[in-house]
Order: C-alpha cells, then sequence, then structure tokens
C-alpha cells in the first residue's frame, strides 16, 4: 500500500490545484493496482464552495477524476455534518451559511472502506487541534482477512492546519498508520453499489453554453447582461405555467419572455429578433469539456438521454448543431408530457421511457430548481456548477457536484464502481 500525506494551502486555489496535481503526478507513476491512500488537511471542501473565499470544488474535482474515493463518503453515502474542522471550538461549532468545513480526507484508490469516523473530543474537554482526526479502516480488494494485520490498516487523518489569522498555534498530532488484526465483519460498503447506469442531462447552461446568445442581446438592448434577465423572466413564466397547470410550450414562454423584457426596457421588437432569438437557441456550442465528458460516461458504458423542457425540434436541432446527438440514445422533452421540469412528470417518464426504476436515473443540471426536482422525483442528480450557479443551501443536495461536466463525469465513475 502506498500511502502519501499532505497539507495544501489555505489561502490560494491555484495552489492547491497545483498542489493535487504534484501528488497525483507521483502516484500515476506507480503501477495502476497499487492501493493508494491520500490523506491530510487539504483546505478545500469536496462539495460546496466555503464562505466567500477561495475555497471551491476543484481540487477534490482531480483526485476523483484519478479515481479516488473519499472514504467517509463511500460508506456512509453523504458528506458529514457536521465536519472535522471546527477551529478550536469543539463542540460549539457550528455550520456555517455554506454548511460544514469537511476539509480532511482520507482518500481512497483499490483499498475498499470497512468503517470511517471521525473522532471528536469528549464533552468539556479542550480540542488539542483544530482539527478532529478522520479515521477509515480499509483491507486491499483480493486479500483474505484471515491474514490478520497485513491485510487491514486504519488510516488517521489529524491536520494540523492553524487558523486563519495565525494567532494561536494548536498542538500537533502526527497522522498516523497502524496496523488493526480485527476489524467488523459487516462492516457497511457503499462501493459497487446504487448504479446509475441511466444518466439524463439538462440542455441548455448544461451542456450548451447560453452566453452565446450575449451578442444577440447587445444588439438589441446594448448590453448582454439582459440575457440573464430574459432566461431568469423564462424561467419564472415556466414556473407559473407549472404552478398553475396551464401548459405553455418552453419556446413560446421564451418569446413572450423576451417581450416583456422589451417592454421593460423600453425596446420595440421586429418579426427578425423574434427569428434571430430562436434561431441561435438551435445553434448554440456545447461548453469545451462537454463532449469529451460525454464519450467518457458512453463509452464506460451509461446510458445517455437529454431531459429538456424544450420541444423535440429545438432539442434535437441544438444536438445536432452541437455534434452531441450521436452518443445519446434518447432526446427526451418536457413537452412530451405537457408539464415542465421542475414538475415531477418528466422525470418520471425518463424513467418509463428507460424501462428502470426512477431511482436508477441520474439527472445532471446545472440549475438548483432542476436538482430539487429530480431529488423530489426520486432520482440521483449531479449538479454543474456553472458560473453563476449555486445550490440552495436550505434545499435537499445532490451527492455530486462538480464545477464542470468533466468534474461530475470523474466523481459519477467514482461513485458507482
Amino acid at each position: 500500500m502506498l500511502v502519501v500525506n499532505t497539507h495544501l494551502d489555505h489561502l490560494g486555489e491555484l495552489a492547491r490545484v497545483r498542489g493535487a496535481q504534484v501528488i497525483l503526478d507521483f502516484l500515476v507513476e506507480r503501477p495502476e493496482e497499487t492501493p493508494m491512500v491520500a490523506m491530510g488537511d487539504f483546505n478545500a471542501s469536496p462539495y460546496r464552495p466555503i464562505r466567500r473565499t477561495l475555497y471551491t470544488l476543484r481540487t477534490f474535482g482531480l483526485f476523483a477524476e484519478a479515481g479516488f474515493m473519499d472514504a467517509w463518503r463511500s460508506v456512509s453515502g453523504v458528506w458529514p455534518h457536521p465536519a472535522a474542522f471546527h477551529d478550536y471550538q469543539g463542540a460549539a461549532c457550528l455550520p456555517d451559511e455554506y454548511g460544514t468545513w469537511y476539509i480532511d480526507w482520507p482518500l481512497m484508490r483499490n483499498p475498499r472502506v470497512l468503517s470511517a469516523e471521525i473522532v471528536r473530543n469528549p464533552p468539556d474537554t479542550p480540542p488539542v487541534s483544530d482539527h478532529y482526526p478522520v479515521t477509515a479502516i480499509v483491507t486491499c480488494a483480493g486479500e483474505s482477512r484471515s491474514s490478520g494485520g497485513r491485510n487491514a490498516w486504519r488510516t488517521m487523518v489529524s491536520a494540523t492546519a492553524q487558523d486563519s489569522s495565525q494567532a494561536r498555534k494548536p498542538s500537533i498530532v502526527s497522522d498516523t498508520i497502524s496496523s488493526r488484526a480485527a476489524f467488523p465483519e459487516n462492516a457497511a460498503t457503499m462501493q459497487g453499489a446504487g448504479m446509475k447506469k441511466v444518466i439524463v442531462f439538462d440542455v441548455n447552461e448544461t451542456l450548451l453554453d447560453v452566453s452565446a446568445l450575449d451578442p444577440f442581446f447587445v444588439r438589441i438592448f446594448g448590453d448582454p447582461n439582459v440575457r440573464r434577465e430574459w432566461f431568469g423572466q423564462m424561467l419564472q413564466s415556466a414556473f407559473v405555467s407549472t404552478i398553475t397547470r396551464t401548459y405553455r410550450d418552453f419556446g413560446s414562454i421564451g418569446m413572450s419572455a423576451l417581450a416583456m423584457v422589451a417592454e421593460r426596457h423600453g425596446v420595440a421588437l421586429g418579426d427578425e429578433d423574434l427569428l434571430a432569438l430562436g434561431t441561435g437557441m438551435r445553434q448554440l456550442p456545447p461548453h469545451p469539456e462537454v463532449r469529451q465528458a460525454m464519450e467518457r460516461l458512453h463509452n464506460t458504458g451509461y446510458r445517455l438521454a437529454t431531459l429538456t423542457n424544450s420541444t423535440a425540434a429545438v432539442c434535437e436541432a441544438q444536438l445536432s448543431n452541437a455534434g452531441l446527438h450521436d452518443l445519446l440514445e434518447q432526446m427526451l422533452t418536457a413537452d412530451s408530457v405537457q408539464r415542465l421540469k421542475p414538475a415531477p412528470e418528466p422525470y418520471r417518464m425518463a424513467a418509463e421511457r428507460f424501462q428502470v426504476g426512477i431511482e436508477s436515473i441520474r439527472l445532471v443540471a446545472a440549475h438548483s430548481w432542476d436538482i430539487a426536482g429530480a431529488l423530489h422525483a426520486g432520482c440521483a442528480a449531479a449538479f454543474v456548477a456553472r458560473a453563476g450557479q449555486v445550490l440552495d443551501p436550505a434545499g435537499a443536495l445532490p451527492d455530486i457536484i462538480g464545477m464542470n461536466l468533466a468534474d461530475v463525469a470523474g466523481q459519477i465513475l467514482v461513485a458507482d464502481r
């Protein structure tokens, strides 16, 4: 077993990303079947940005793409709450507005995780560090459990980072690995369980770059930011249609939204403007990483489809022009059930079309409302954190969050191993 320990920079995301790349460059030189543990204080969140700092998801995404899985999440299926960093407050440390600070990871590749826990100090006992240790018991696949301590290890990660003010000096607790002969025979593991073989993608903003419409809005309104206003108005009108059960197709809603925005700005629209917007929507380019990420999932055996609020004609034109249609088994639209997402009917329709249970569907989307709708319907979900897109901290969270589709694809492959 190869074990590496690290403590990445607590201020700069670029420094963390480069540090992670140095570690991975070192690890990839070893045989692929080598059991590996990468552990320490990564100073980054694996599932959501922390506060308004540079703590982003990219560092974890690099390890996920390389096949590493967090030990805690592999046995529990969720991220820990509260997390390991407590800033010397112990049990008094409360989650902040963005959740908890889970920045100490025992990451595994090839070892099977049997159990994991965060070792918290007893009540009324002052903590010896500003982090709790994270422990994991793992075994190497293919080895006999009867071989005793040689085939199971207790991996303890005890971060020693100082607080950001550098005013206090924490006690040092070394990161250790020690042999352990006995471990729970019935310990739970999530690896290999809950395989989500059907992935349905939202289209606009998730796969396709809607910012390509900015020149249109500059020509009409003199401001590219009006594109976001229009898209927000379109979604608002779509939600009204869904809530009041007065169905209108997404295309007509989009044109009505444009008329509302134009009236708001005192701009007169011509028929040629409506035509130009429709043409632009059909010719949106994919985000740069989309094709390769979808190919990776497709070649691994996933069944891929779209699930969009657009009509079938618009969806087919979009995906054909974007060069993605050949990777899709089906192009599904909410228009076929006359109910727009996030109503449950479109997600249920996807399961029916693939003849699988709703729990076997995973939606990938860049919109919190779409994620919420999928989770409420019973799907799994993965969030693509495109620029300007965030999750509702008060809502249910998906198990996978990535900065782009490449990040998300890597995490799906690890989670479904």
